[in-house]
């Protein structure tokens, strides 16, 4: 298998700053996204490089003897899963998070969604 090229930081901060300008954002603005993005691009690199180096091994022995799912996998998700989410960070947010009408959850607000109530005719006594 070919080896990649280690992203340094530096490489890392230049990819970032790249995205957010191709995002129109100046980033100078995003200082402290850029730089969470380098550094968890770089610990993807260096989780994934060291189990390449083991041969990706798919198991390891748990504390019984046991099989288990090698703990280099769950710790390369887990940084993929940040990087990720440092990725979505660069980039502007199309749709406000949330709800933002003012509303609360659950209660109908559309005028076709209202309920409307209707009252019975008394009974004669």
């Amino acid at each position: 298998m070919a080896r990649r090229k280690r992203p340094d930081l530096d490489r890392g901060v230049r990819l970032a700053r790249a995205k957010v300008e191709a995002a129109g954002i100046d980033p100078d603005l995003a200082g402290e996204a850029i730089q969470t993005y380098a550094l968890a691009l770089e610990r993807a690199y260096l989780l994934r490089d060291a189990w390449e180096r083991l041969g990706q091994p798919a198991l390891a022995n748990g504390s019984k003897g046991q099989p288990v799912p090698h703990p280099l996998i769950a710790a390369i998700e887990a940084a993929e899963r940040h990087l990720a989410a440092a990725d979505a960070a660069l980039r502007p947010r199309s749709q406000p998070r949330g709800n933002t009408s003012g509303n609360r959850f659950g209660v109908p607000h559309a005028p076709d969604r209202a309920a409307t109530v209707t009252r019975l005719p008394r009974r004669s006594a």
